[in-house]
């Protein structure tokens, strides 16, 4: 008995050092080099995994809570989440957000998130369910941006001088109802809203000045653009299979993979509906720009689709919260 002990124990322990240093080289094996964007905007992801700033990819680890920061010179890691605007630094602290201007002189945003983004002189950031925060980064103030009563944020984002809000008021007897409002950056001052019922985890997108819902949001989805003035929304395009969607000044992009059904193990099942897609919003046509159709998140500027995969420990499928990194593609929009 004592010697079957000993052997499984001299087995076992040069398997998890196998196991181990497997899981090293899939950490650092990071062979991502980023080619210069050129894009001025700020773009997250709608999974947070991502965020583009100013030619700088931000690739957030939560299970680590670190960020590798991405530039076409360098790469770096920081910790917490962590982003490059400008000239200043913005990472999420215990006791708010902080910013620091050329790395020097730490400045603490009163309310914790890690829900921010950054357009011109300011920083919008969610605080509480119903609450948002603006804050000048030249006077130093924040100005606090309430929903109506009975609703929740469920997304939002600033650009074009505009902030915009979407919120979710949950009725089980009436339904849920979505609505999206508009406010100036400067004053925050409403300037457009719609109401509509639909399902409360359809996902909202930004392209401009433009706000499009996507519902449900994976799966068989349905594109819908926002109609301010007829305080509707018009259905614009559907499509199978989507998994990651993201949005630029121009275009709605997605991923779609079929997957094997029923299996243990997920694999791709060939379709041609597989790949990466752009939605032209313009002429309202659907071009494909990549095969590949595999990614765990997206992000868009007008000149590029970032997309992340992760590396699992174990074939995919099997034990997806068991992962050792990421991957990191940086694909032409032009295709």
């Amino acid at each position: 008995m004592k010697k079957s002990k000993k052997l499984i124990i001299f087995i076992l322990i040069p398997l998890l050092i196998i196991f181990a240093c497997f899981l090293a080289i899939l950490k650092i094996s990071d062979n991502f080099k980023m080619i210069e964007d050129n894009d001025g905007g700020f773009y997250v992801s709608q999974n947070k995994y991502l965020t583009y700033c100013d030619n700088s990819l931000s690739v957030y680890d939560r299970t680590e809570n670190k960020t590798k920061v991405y530039t076409e010179n360098e790469n770096t890691e920081r910790d917490s989440y962590y982003v490059e605007y400008k000239n200043f630094q913005f990472y999420t602290a215990d006791n708010g957000l902080a910013v620091m201007q050329n790395g020097e002189n730490e400045e603490i945003i009163s309310g914790s998130t890690q829900n921010f983004v950054i357009s011109g002189d300011y920083v919008v950031y969610q605080t509480s369910d119903s609450v948002l925060l603006k804050y000048d980064l030249k006077s130093k103030t924040p100005q606090k941006i309430k929903t109506d009563d009975g609703y929740k944020i469920k997304w939002f984002d600033a650009g074009n001088n505009k902030i915009f809000l979407s919120s979710c008021r949950y009725d089980e007897a009436q339904g849920n109802t979505l609505q999206i409002k508009v406010y100036d950056l400067k004053t925050s001052e409403d300037a457009q809203s719609v109401s509509c019922k639909i399902s409360d985890n359809a996902k909202i997108l930004r392209s401009g000045e433009d706000i499009f819902v996507v519902s449900p949001p994976k799966g068989e989805i349905g594109i819908y653009k926002v109609d301010f003035s007829n305080q509707k929304l018009e259905k614009l395009y559907t499509h199978i299979n989507v998994d990651n969607i993201a949005a630029n000044s121009g275009y709605i992009i997605f991923s779609s993979e079929q997957r094997s059904a029923n299996e243990l193990i997920t694999r791709t099942v060939e379709n041609e509906n597989n790949g990466l897609w752009k939605f032209d919003l313009k002429s309202e046509k659907a071009v494909k720009i990549s095969e590949q159709c595999v990614f765990d998140d997206l992000v868009a500027t007008d000149n590029y689709v970032y997309g992340l995969t992760k590396k699992y420990v174990l074939p995919r499928g099997t034990a997806n919260s068991w992962t050792a990194g990421f991957e990191i593609e940086q694909i032409p929009v032009g295709g």
